[in-house]
């Protein structure tokens, strides 16, 4: 009857309009959770755990710049054992802090530094540092690393100029100490300063003291900064807004199924409007009379 026919047609209809209607919110759920996965929030602790690639160098200029945390062992050559300093330190270890900024208009770095006693938390050894490069040299690889207790103290500690190498790491070494210079030398050190990482290096001097070594391992400090709103509060505002969606959608949804299952109720002839005679056969009676 006709009435089937419209009924099953609507079912049709309202069918099509639900899987239409499921299809969007299923589209919008996939592209919250890229949004999400790809959001500062996800993404800055995978960079943290090794997730992005580490920055090239470029120089000792900007590989020195920033906060440092550095520490050392005194190493037997002979054996290789260690004699102090380091994680078998019973007494607990020193730490020491760099602080590594550039001079606006020179291009000097300036730094300072700190010892910090792990088990005491004793603070000492305040010392200014300074990193001067050479002017011919546009790469900021080569120059003086010098040390002192103030910074008009200061005297040159080793001169550097660092290449490198075919392994891709960066090297340099020579002589150590502002005495280890000319025929008055009162000690014959040497150094050799290997950038291991972007963030890493270690500095061994050589000749302290005979069949010795110390050993200083340095790791830059990241530094953390500030988040912005959108940055902290990205992920809840998408969230709450795919929630408000998916009510909306529910509500449309009931609605719309309501106002379908209300038509399938009413009359044929509310649903299809006026039945022609002819439709209905009694244009055929009328004839026949």
């Amino acid at each position: 009857t006709d009435h089937q026919v419209l009924s099953t047609n609507q079912s049709i209809n309202r069918s099509v309009v639900l899987m239409t209607m499921s299809k969007t919110t299923t589209c919008v759920l996939v592209a919250l959770c890229v949004a999400v996965a790809l959001s500062p929030a996800v993404v800055s602790p995978c960079a943290a755990a090794g997730g992005k690639r580490a920055p090239a160098f470029e120089s000792f200029a900007a590989f020195l710049e920033g906060n440092w945390q550095v520490r050392s062992e005194v190493v037997e050559l002979a054996s290789g054992d260690v004699l102090s300093g380091g994680d078998e330190d019973a007494e607990g270890e020193v730490v020491t802090h760099q602080r590594w900024v550039v001079e606006n208009g020179t291009g000097v770095l300036l730094g300072s530094q700190f010892d910090n006693e792990t088990v005491t938390g004793e603070i000492g050894n305040e010392q200014a540092l300074s990193v001067e490069f050479n002017e011919d040299d546009e790469s900021k690889n080569s120059g003086v690393w010098s040390i002192g207790a103030s910074d008009l103290d200061l005297e040159p500690q080793f001169a550097f100029n660092f290449r490198q190498q075919h392994n891709g790491l960066w090297v340099s070494y020579g002589a150590f100490g502002s005495n280890n210079k000319g025929e008055d030398a009162t000690t014959k050190q040497h150094y050799s300063f290997v950038i291991a990482a972007w963030d890493s290096y270690v500095l061994t001097v050589y000749g302290a003291e005979p069949g010795k070594a110390v050993v200083f391992t340095g790791r830059k400090i990241p530094e953390v900064k500030e988040q912005t709103f959108w940055q902290k509060y990205n992920t809840m505002i998408m969230v709450g807004g795919f929630m408000i969606f998916n009510m909306w959608m529910q509500n449309k949804s009931r609605a719309m199924t309501q106002r379908m299952q209300q038509q399938q109720g009413a009359p044929v002839s509310e649903q299809a409007g006026p039945v022609s005679e002819s439709a209905t056969g009694e244009g055929d009676s009328k004839k026949d009379k």
